[in-house]
């Protein structure tokens, strides 16, 4: 039993090591929440780098091999980064013929300073999609405060 908390333990620091980037799509009362699941997302991203399993930290500056994530479709889609530049970060958005690639912005909507996507922290960005296309409607970085709760067993 042991043996299975000291890899659980592992797994939750490798987790709380990286960076969650969330993106979530609005309408301008154009399209309906239906017709918003349909929306495909990828991510260009630097996709490898160091651990370190003790401390559950990424190695400052290992981030490296950059490549294209797995295409998503839904209103609100998520996906697990390694912390890396923000300039490293594409995202790519198609929906109904109209295709667009974002960068993420220099700051928040809150005036955040916003130049590395780090471990622990999870950067929200809403996109607004409107007959005239597709525009970055916010974006919001907070910490991982709330993980969730386990009831019953964790199995490996």
């Amino acid at each position: 039993i042991l043996r299975y908390f000291y890899l659980f333990f592992a797994f939750f620091n490798i987790v709380r090591a990286f960076h969650r980037l969330a993106i979530e799509y609005v309408s301008d009362g154009t399209y309906s929440d239906s017709d918003l699941s349909q929306v495909a997302t990828s991510v260009n991203a630097m996709s490898s780098c160091t651990v370190d399993l003790r401390k559950g930290e990424v190695e400052s500056g290992s981030a490296a091999r950059p490549a294209r994530y797995m295409e998503k479709k839904g209103n609100s889609v998520s996906y697990m980064l390694i912390p890396q530049q923000k300039d490293d970060v594409t995202v790519e958005v198609s929906f109904q013929g109209m295709k667009k690639t974002f960068t993420l912005p220099d700051t928040t909507g809150d005036g955040q300073a916003l130049s590395q996507l780090e471990g622990g922290k999870m950067l929200t960005v809403r996109l607004e999609i409107s007959s005239d296309g597709i525009r970055m409607d916010g974006v919001e970085i907070i910490g991982w405060e709330s993980q969730g709760t386990v009831n019953g067993g964790i199995s490996f």
